[in-house]
């Protein structure tokens, strides 16, 4: 179970402690940024005082087994990403807005980036 835990912990370090800030600066659309912005942080420094807070409990009462609560994190965060954020890259602020005024969540992997920039450039012309 320790390995579940460090690989957790190396994953997440890598991946979604930076990046959960990137996708949800281009989640909320422009006029409630800020504020989204602020209330993502406020939940996110929240979670990470209560994990902290409550892991010893939780491993006394369950010894290893709490690797497995690890384990399942890991695995719901990859089909969450998969299914539910979609891919934004080349993509202005303003497309993003207009991409998630459409968007049905749970369909990302649907939902490919295929536009070019000539696509978007006579789009928006």
């Amino acid at each position: 179970m320790l390995i579940f835990t460090c690989l957790f912990i190396f994953f997440f370090a890598t991946t979604w402690a930076p990046g959960v800030f990137v996708v949800v600066s281009e989640t909320y659309p422009l006029r409630v940024r800020a504020k989204g912005m602020a209330v993502a942080t406020a939940a996110n420094w929240l979670w990470g005082f209560l994990i902290a807070f409550f892991t010893p409990y939780i491993t006394k009462a369950i010894r290893f087994y709490y690797g497995y609560v690890f384990f399942g994190c890991v695995l719901f965060s990859l089909f969450f990403v998969w299914a539910c954020v979609p891919e934004t890259k080349g993509l202005s602020l303003e497309d993003v807005d207009e991409m998630y005024s459409t968007f049905t969540p749970g369909t990302a992997f649907l939902n490919s980036n295929k536009t070019t920039k000539s696509e978007k450039h006579d789009r928006w012309i």
